[in-house]
């Protein structure tokens, strides 16, 4: 039976460290909706590597495939895997949530918060230098993708306002084994 820990949460929360985490610690299989998904539409397109082409591709894909395009196009990628137990990290709108919850009867959905301070402090060489235009893309989720309805629809909360990995890793690990133990 599969199983599906999919995260959430706003640019540079954190999710692709507690994915890897997961992966690492409980055997699960991470796929990324930018890296599975977004990239290589980019590469396709010949588009530079970065947060603001991402979101554009992803707007584009889901405008012209249906709001759960993303989360067929992962889903499909889970039936072709051996593995049964994913991690998923990424997840920006309710359609995608809804999507894999109807297909998987085991999906936790966990955000990953962290404060606006640290995430700006996170952002790599792929977001936007100025403060105002790197959470610019914070309410184009948060209200165009509906992000704000998907993280009302989380499990649990992990919060990773940390620098120390093995902070974040301790809290990771307490927060699955409560809810995959359930």
């Amino acid at each position: 039976m599969v199983k599906i820990i999919a995260l959430t949460g706003l640019a540079r929360s954190g999710k692709d460290s507690v994915a890897k985490i997961i992966s690492k610690k409980f055997n699960f299989e991470h796929f990324d909706f930018s890296h599975e998904i977004l990239l290589p539409e980019l590469k396709k397109r010949n588009l530079e590597e970065n947060k603001m082409n991402f979101s554009e591709v992803a707007n584009e894909l889901r405008k012209k495939n249906g709001k759960e395009f993303l989360a067929k196009h992962m889903f499909d990628l889970i039936k072709k895997s051996d593995s049964e137990n994913f991690v998923l990290s990424g997840l920006r709108s309710p359609e995608d949530v809804n999507f894999l919850k109807s297909k998987v009867k085991d999906f936790i959905l966990i955000e990953v918060r962290a404060s606006k301070h640290v995430r700006f402090h996170r952002r790599s060489n792929m977001d936007p230098v100025r403060y105002h235009d790197f959470f610019k893309r914070d309410e184009q989720d948060l209200k165009e993708k509906g992000l704000a309805y998907v993280l009302q629809m989380t499990d649990a909360v992990i919060h990773n306002n940390t620098l120390n990995l093995k902070d974040l890793e301790k809290e990771t690990v307490q927060v699955i084994k409560l809810l995959v133990n359930q």
